[in-house]
């Protein structure tokens, strides 16, 4: 019974009050699935500069990503505990994001 009385309040809740945030929430969808393609792209293409810790294209992902100053020494922790292979990428590109 509570469950139904909750889902009848007048409080905000998951679903969207203003039919331009659904809109708002696609645009903003949309361009962080761009960038972390084009960081997947980045990371797949420099893996190994990446690895290597080149400054000039770990300023170049930076930029990609948006990474903040601040967070870019913990991705770099974090890329260094990825074993390299075949899902190296994909691990490389969530540690990214996450902080970015």
């Amino acid at each position: 019974m509570l469950l139904l009385l909750a889902a009848c309040t007048g409080e905000a809740n998951h679903l969207a009050v203003n039919p331009a945030s659904l809109v708002t929430t696609a645009v903003d969808d949309a361009a962080y699935a761009a960038r972390r393609t084009q960081v997947k792209t980045y990371l797949q293409a420099n893996a190994q500069a990446v690895a290597d810790e080149d400054p000039g294209t770990l300023t170049a992902l930076w930029d990609i990503a948006r990474t903040p100053p601040n967070a870019r020494a913990a991705v770099l922790r974090e890329l260094r505990q990825i074993e390299r292979g075949p899902g190296w990428s994909e691990y490389a590109t969530v540690v990214v994001m996450v902080h970015s």
